[in-house]
This record gives C-alpha cells, sequence and structure tokens, in this order.
C-alpha cells in the first residue's frame, strides 16, 4: 500500500521562532526495518511530498500504524535527533478508498514543562501514556 507525506505544520517551535529539520518515520507490527521520509530542511512547517510504500501482508499481525515524527536542530547527520511525537492510525482506514489525504494531529509535551520529569515527557512523546498538549499535524 502507498502512502504519501505531503507535510506538517504548526510544530511546537513556531512559538518562538525555532525551526527543525524533520523527518516522518512509519513502523508496523512485523516490519524489522521501519519506513522513512528524508529529513526536511529547517522549518516551523516541514515538507516532503513523498511516497512510501508500506509491506502489507495479510492476515495482519497489528491494526495499527505507528507515526513518529523526529525532529533535528539542523540537517547534518551528526546533529542529535529526538523523537517529537507519536501517534496510531488504523491500516483498515489506510485500505478503505474514502481514506484520502487529511491532517493527523501529534499530541505530547514540551521539554520546557519544568514540572513534568523527562521520562514523563518520554513516554507522553512516544504514546505510551496519554498527552494533551497539541505538538503539530502532518
Amino acid at each position: 500500500k502507498k502512502v504519501h507525506i505531503f507535510r506538517a505544520e504548526e510544530l511546537l517551535g513556531s512559538d518562538n521562532g525555532t525551526r527543525y529539520c524533520a523527518f516522518i518515520v512509519i513502523k508496523i507490527d512485523g516490519l524489522r526495518t521501519p519506513m522513512r521520509t528524508e529529513l526536511s530542511r529547517e522549518s516551523t512547517s516541514p515538507s516532503w511530498h513523498e511516497e512510501l510504500q508500506l509491506p502489507i501482508f495479510l492476515p495482519l499481525l497489528s491494526n495499527k500504524l505507528q507515526i513518529e515524527i523526529w525532529i533535528s536542530q539542523n540537517s547534518t547527520t551528526s546533529s542529535r535527533q529526538e523523537l517529537y511525537a507519536t501517534t496510531f492510525i488504523s491500516i483498515t482506514n489506510v485500505f478503505k478508498k474514502w481514506y484520502g489525504p487529511k491532517w493527523i494531529n501529534f499530541y505530547g509535551t514540551t521539554n520546557k514543562d519544568l514540572h513534568t520529569s523527562q521520562l514523563v515527557i518520554r513516554a507522553m512523546n512516544s504514546a505510551k501514556i496519554p498527552a494533551s498538549t497539541y505538538l503539530g499535524r502532518f
């Protein structure tokens, strides 16, 4: 199944003018190597306009795609990359013909939240525990 990744917008850094390089990672249960986009240019609204071919076979081991957005302060490969946010969508919905282009929101928390431990921040941004801070959409 082909999935088109167009762009993201409203990344939280846009509040203070921070511009990120970003890439999207798609993980499927049973797939050893995740699919990913190229690293975008520095922007608060990165764009990729890429098509990823997802190797989905029936029967499915799981009905969900895990989608992560990773950020970096610059485009060098040696730059520190960190998980920005994670969300899940149903594989069944991706197979439906009416499931066309749509925005998918990311929720998590920011490192600026001084009352939250780094462990909790990582758990929220990886969707292991619920989070309510809107971090942008793709």
